[in-house]
């Protein structure tokens, strides 16, 4: 059996289910038995208890977490099971491996909950080496293969849940990243040396600041000595013009610059990091939130007068782009009031820049408010919304949002222009990395699936019908 969160882990339990079925084990699988209206429990409770003979729990970042989840009481039952089992056999215990944790993502083995402290979890960062190791364990196990599973009946079975026009076609495509290039940098980064510190032992600029780093009594930024002189707070002074260190941009970024220039690398992306905050705290449109571990999200506000603010452009690797950024769901208060719905949703972008090559890596989010403005202050009810109200986004509206975010925030032009002195600036284009591939995965989705207007499905949500969702989800789900 195999036991996995759905939807999140569905990807590998159906590549799981079909290429063990094609090694002649029979495998059970919700994606794979379960057709529409059966009890979920009614068939999982004897599948652990009576007829399996090992269980394959994917381990995830969303399967780790316990609470009331099908996965969590199918990982309950399984440990049960496998504690019954030992009891009963002793020594000549059959099903020594009962359960048999895979580890899918880069959940950090620290990390595991306390069903997985001391077990030996298969790793399956790599598919491929993952699953030739569980092919090891199920040899070692003495688990039987079966004359009436073979491959003919896992290509039948993905033929009748896949159409026969999806799969892999030698066929270029470009594929969109969420990098975005650095296209123009000052040539210096400025190393100051601080005289002086005041009790706190960090500098305060007195005017509104050009982004700088500070490092004990270093002081990286790009703007010169000049700039900074008198700025610093009282009782700060720089040491003299010809101690200031000036260290080209281009050697801190060489791919073979020595260890002591690429140090600076560091004191760079923090540089770049608040020229971007403070460029988007000068933007009205936009305000920051915290997420999981202190990470800042920067999103769009809802429109003073409006329900919605929409971004349309083209984009050079997709053409005509035109997306909603915030919007308004939960049905109507009131039809003269400004607050027209009971809920927003807001895209958002977490920022880390990067070298080689010189990228800002923005990270979208989509968070939720009920006024437009103030987002939600409490993480769960966030995320259940997030699972329910994102669950029918395809790749291409993340992609699509996160151009026309971008775009937005460019005011139309090329480049976000970001000042970091006060006569230079950093250029990011709007335009991202791309990668061209020599294989292209046609999906049903690609050629029937329906869309539907942003109206008509952010009208149709509520609050409550969602919530339902995800407690049936939670409650019924054969993850």
């Amino acid at each position: 059996m195999i036991s996995h969160a759905n939807p999140e882990d569905d990807d590998l339990a159906i590549w799981l289910a079909t290429q063990l079925a094609t090694q002649g084990y029979k495998v059970w699988c919700d994606k794979v038995q379960f057709l529409g209206g059966e009890q979920f429990w009614n068939d999982i409770d004897p599948v652990i208890r009576t007829h399996a003979g090992m269980v394959v729990y994917i381990l995830s970042k969303t399967s780790n977490e316990l609470g009331l989840r099908g996965f969590v009481k199918e990982l309950d039952l399984a440990i049960g099971t496998e504690k019954r089992l030992a009891k009963l056999y002793g020594e000549n215990n059959p099903y020594k491996r009962f359960l048999v944790p895979v580890a899918k993502d880069d959940l950090a083995t620290s990390d595991y909950n306390i069903h997985f402290l001391g077990r030996n979890v298969v790793a399956f960062r790599s598919w491929a080496s993952g699953f030739l190791k569980l092919l090891e364990i199920l040899k070692e196990a003495n688990c039987p293969k079966s004359s009436e599973v073979s491959a003919s009946h896992g290509a039948r079975w993905w033929q009748s849940y896949k159409s026969s026009t999806e799969g892999m076609v030698r066929e270029t495509q470009i594929l969109t990243s969420n990098m975005f290039p650095v296209v123009k940098l000052p040539p210096v980064l400025f190393c100051h040396r601080v005289a002086n510190l005041n009790d706190t032992g960090r500098v305060k600029l007195n005017a509104f600041p050009e982004p700088f780093y500070q490092d004990g009594f270093d002081l990286y930024s790009f703007a010169n000595a000049a700039e900074l002189r008198g700025r610093l707070g009282d009782g700060i002074v720089l040491e003299d013009l010809d101690k200031v260190g000036r260290i080209p941009v281009d050697s801190i970024l060489a791919p073979d610059a020595p260890r002591h220039l690429r140090r600076h690398r560091h004191f760079l992306s923090a540089i770049l990091r608040v020229a971007w905050e403070d460029y988007v705290d000068r933007d009205g449109r936009l305000a920051t939130c915290y997420l999981s571990q202190e990470k800042k999200c920067f999103f769009l506000r809802k429109p003073e007068g409006a329900d919605q603010l929409t971004e349309s452009f083209v984009s050079k690797e997709v053409g005509p782009i035109r997306r909603k950024l915030v919007g308004g769901f939960g049905g109507r208060v009131n039809e003269s009031a400004s607050s027209m719905f009971k809920h927003y949703y807001h895209i958002g972008v977490s920022v880390n820049p990067l070298h080689n090559p010189l990228v800002f890596r923005l990270i979208q989010h989509v968070v939720f408010s009920d006024d437009g403005v103030a987002v939600w202050n409490d993480p769960g009810r966030m995320h259940r919304m997030r699972r329910s109200f994102c669950s029918q986004w395809y790749n291409d509206r993340w992609r699509d949002s996160l151009l026309a975010f971008v775009h937005l925030l460019a005011n139309g032009a090329p480049t976000i222009s970001l000042p970091v002195s006060s006569d230079q600036r950093v250029e990011v284009s709007i335009d991202p990395q791309t990668y061209e591939s020599d294989l292209h995965f046609i999906r049903r989705s690609d050629t029937d699936k329906l869309e539907l207007d942003d109206d008509v499905v952010d009208s149709a949500l509520s609050e409550e019908a969602l919530s339902d969702e995800a407690d049936e989800d939670d409650e019924a789900s054969a993850s």
